[in-house]
């Protein structure tokens, strides 16, 4: 009873912790957004690390970031995907229109500048491939969950092709993979049946699955990233996302292994 009682207590406890850190950096991040948009970066990278170490999650990172500006292309699994990349990526998301409404999910993404796309209205789809295109011109880096959904983290999905006409004509424009993993819970190798006490997929209440989370312990996440492809002339984006699929894919399953892809 005092077990449960103690965790309930730490994770209303690191709930709370969460809020008020949000609060306490949104208007310090307005500020710079407004008159030093130069270093964006420096607060929702901190509240990120932040919040991850409240939630207690540890970040292996394998591999080597790529310098910007980058179209980083990655896996999806959860929520928690959120601040454990933002932490550690130097970029701003690119997030479907419906992020938009989900609350905290929404604040983080708005700190980080992110780009809102509207998958289910192509007549939009030009303007959005142009505002991508430009923050890539400016020198940002992008962020790219290329399955266009979330899993349970067991396989990765097929990349959608269409998402990555964006790199289409930017030759010279790195395009970097990585994969992101969940390999442990307080030590012990997650198995297949526990993915969905992190994976956030399919219609999951979010609420519940944050409070759930937040009471699991320790857990441990991997980033790896991979080579960076760069665009050339003729690439087709069909070609793009089918390479970044077998990197990504392979680091997932490495990952799921307990092992370090090639």
């Amino acid at each position: 009873m005092r077990g449960t009682l103690g965790f309930h207590l730490g994770a209303a406890s690191a709930l709370g912790l969460i809020v008020l850190s949000c609060a306490f950096v949104v208007p310090f991040q307005l500020f710079v957004l407004r008159f030093m948009p130069r270093h964006w970066l420096g607060f929702p990278m901190g509240l990120s690390r932040f919040i991850t170490r409240l939630v207690g999650v540890e970040t292996e990172i394998r591999g080597q970031q790529a310098d910007g500006p980058v179209l980083f292309v990655s896996n999806h699994i959860s929520w928690l995907d959120i601040p454990i990349i933002g932490g550690h990526v130097k970029a701003a998301f690119i997030a479907k229109k419906e992020v938009a409404g989900w609350g905290g999910i929404s604040l983080m993404a708005r700190l980080y500048r992110s780009v809102f796309v509207d998958r289910g209205r192509p007549r939009s789809s030009i303007h959005q491939r142009n505002e991508i295109s430009a923050r890539l011109a400016e020198g940002d880096s992008l962020i790219l969950f290329a399955e266009g959904t979330s899993t349970d983290g067991t396989m990765v999905k097929p990349f959608k092709s269409s998402l990555f006409s964006v790199a289409q004509g930017m030759d010279g424009l790195k395009i970097q993979p990585f994969t992101i993993a969940y390999t442990h819970i307080n030590g012990i190798p997650i198995a297949r049946a526990q993915r969905p006490l992190i994976g956030w997929y399919g219609d999951m209440e979010l609420t519940s699955h944050i409070w759930q989370m937040l009471r699991l312990g320790r857990i441990k996440a991997v980033i790896q990233y991979h080579d960076p492809i760069e665009v050339t002339q003729g690439i087709d984006r069909k070609t793009l996302a089918a390479q970044c699929h077998a990197r990504v894919s392979e680091g997932l399953a490495a990952a799921n292994m307990g092992r370090i892809a090639e």
